[in-house]
Order: C-alpha cells, then sequence, then structure tokens
C-alpha cells in the first residue's frame, strides 16, 4: 500500500507541481510563531492560527499578548492591541495579521 501511495504522489508531482505543494502546505501548516513568548501567549497564538482571517496577533516587547478576529483587519487589529494591553503588555505591537 506504501509503494501506491508513493506513486500516487510522484504522478502528482509530475503532472501539477503547484497543487502538489499546496497539498503538502496544507497537510503540515506552519508552526512558526513569534519569538519569545510565554506559555499563556504561545497558546493564544495557536488558537489565533486555527480561526479564519481577518485577523491579529499583537506582542509586547517583553510580556503580553492578544489576538483577535473582527469583521474588517483593522478591527482585529485594535482589538488584538486592546487585548494585549489589557493583559499586561508592554510596547504592544501587531506582530502578524492575515486579511
Amino acid at each position: 500500500m506504501m509503494r501506491r501511495s508513493i506513486g500516487v504522489v510522484f504522478s502528482v508531482l509530475a503532472t501539477c507541481p503547484v497543487l502538489a505543494i499546496g497539498l503538502l502546505l496544507s497537510t503540515y501548516p506552519s508552526t512558526a510563531q513569534p519569538a519569545g513568548m510565554s506559555d499563556r501567549c504561545t497558546s493564544l497564538y495557536l488558537k489565533y492560527q486555527g480561526n479564519p482571517a481577518p485577523k491579529a496577533f499583537a506582542k509586547g516587547r517583553t510580556r503580553g499578548c492578544g489576538w483577535d478576529k473582527g469583521t474588517t483587519l483593522e478591527d482585529a487589529r485594535k482589538r488584538a492591541l486592546g487585548f494585549c494591553n489589557a493583559y499586561g503588555g508592554d510596547d504592544c505591537r501587531i506582530v502578524e495579521f492575515v486579511k
């Protein structure tokens, strides 16, 4: 069975490399996250990643973070900054967003 699966993958790669790359990327989502985050912020970042756009993630310089999704990107950015500041963030800034 494994040989057949590998054969199918190579067949897709040969006929449509863009589709194959897209399938691989959707199967293995990015787990990159902003550096220097606490366990709480890491947990919030994972929730952020699992939500639809528009969304924004804010992080404080040395502590704090927040995220939100909104009806518009501007709404999501404002609310993410608000949550970051409300939970003790210092010098909160948007570090990631999706339109």
